[in-house]
C-alpha cells in the first residue's frame, strides 16, 4: 500500500507482515521505496 505526505511525487510505502494463522501483525515498515532493502528491513523488524 502507498500514500503521499504533502507531495504526490514522494510516495511512502507501507509494508505489513501478518501471521498466517492468526492474522496478527508481526512486522511493519514505512519507507520511501519498495526495494529488496525495504523488504529486508521489514523482515528484521
Amino acid at each position: 500500500m502507498w500514500s503521499f505526505v504533502q507531495n504526490k511525487r514522494e510516495k511512502y510505502w507501507l509494508w505489513i507482515a501478518l501471521d498466517e494463522l492468526t492474522r496478527e501483525i508481526v512486522g511493519v515498515y514505512i519507507g520511501v521505496g519498495h526495494s529488496a532493502k525495504s523488504a529486508s528491513i521489514l523482515w528484521n523488524s
